[in-house]
């Protein structure tokens, strides 16, 4: 197996598994004296003084149909996670890597009775 420890307030996802199971093991930190901290400022994900542009584009294992901005130019949603589209931060406009495209947003059709 493998294990990924990261600070959060980055790029990242999981694939959908499609056989045998996952186990995510999430811990969730907070402090008050950490927020108001230098430390906590470096890893604000809305601060563009602290936030780094990506330099690249996002590997597709890294993609998060949770999450991300432009998901749906690199992978197609499905009927699990089309709800998700257009609803992602990641990356904030900020730090948008250079030749960023957003996925397209389709509207919902409205029923007219």
């Amino acid at each position: 197996g493998r294990c990924v420890v990261h600070m959060g307030h980055r790029r990242h996802g999981a694939d959908d598994i499609t056989e045998g199971e996952r186990l995510n093991f999430i811990v969730w930190n907070r402090s008050s004296e950490y927020r108001s901290s230098r430390g906590h400022l470096r890893h604000n994900t809305q601060n563009p003084k602290t936030y780094e542009r990506e330099n690249m584009p996002p590997d597709p294992v890294c993609l998060s149909y949770t999450h991300d901005r432009d998901y749906g130019v690199f992978k197609e949603y499905d009927c699990q996670n089309i709800t998700h589209r257009g609803k992602g931060w990641c990356p904030p406009r900020h730090a948008e890597y250079t030749g960023f495209r957003p996925e397209i947003t389709v509207p919902v059709k409205k029923e007219v009775s």
